[in-house]
């Protein structure tokens, strides 16, 4: 069940919607289990979260076009080559708070962007800087994995009738395996990293 919210809170009160109305939106897998969202940027490139990916090499794959995590038959699923390079150089993981926690995969079959449930999304302009009136939301599963289900996925607000992804999912705030919407979730700023972005995807 895909859900969206405005971006307060890590979907933990978002509500039901359809891939059709986030069709970047995809499901990261590892061993055919959903661990992460991220966003479709082109037919074989998708942008996650650094801390989405494996120190080491190994293959991953994504499922895009359903609304559903788990769906074997509704989508399109494709195998991503995880290659070190491919997370940000300067990523580290706690205790730095996640710094630079960008990631782009290279899919190994080109996906069939259909402009309806699978689609590209387009990339901010180096100085937008969305406030209330750009309509953000975020999109996912919700807490699937000690909060970390949501993690990777997009934050995309409206400039004029486009759909700008604006940020990456990072992290939250946590007590035990549940998300605390006392606190604010924390994305990467995409246009931030459009220079790395632009010469990792293809």
């Amino acid at each position: 069940m895909l859900l969206h919210g405005d971006g307060s809170s890590r979907i933990v009160n978002g509500q039901t919607t359809q891939i059709e109305n986030h069709p970047w939106q995809i499901s990261l897998r590892y061993n055919g289990n959903h661990i992460c969202g991220g966003s479709i940027l082109s037919s074989n490139s998708i942008l996650t979260a650094a801390h989405c990916l494996g120190d080491n090499p190994a293959i991953y794959s994504i499922l895009a076009g359903s609304s559903s995590r788990t769906s074997t038959t509704v989508g399109q699923i494709r195998n991503a080559t995880i290659d070190p390079k491919e997370k940000h150089k300067e990523y580290n993981s706690p205790p730095g708070g996640y710094p630079n926690d960008i990631a782009i995969l290279l899919l190994s079959e080109e996906l069939v962007l259909n402009g309806d449930s699978v689609k590209a999304v387009s990339l901010p302009g180096s100085s937008f800087n969305p406030d209330s009136s750009n309509n953000c939301v975020m999109s996912g599963w919700g807490r699937t994995n000690r909060g970390t289900g949501d993690s990777g996925g997009p934050y995309v607000c409206k400039n004029g009738n486009e759909d700008v992804l604006t940020g990456v999912t990072s992290w939250g705030i946590q007590s035990g395996d549940k998300c605390l919407t006392s606190y604010p979730s924390v994305y990467v700023r995409v246009s931030e990293f459009l220079n790395w972005i632009n010469q990792h995807m293809e």
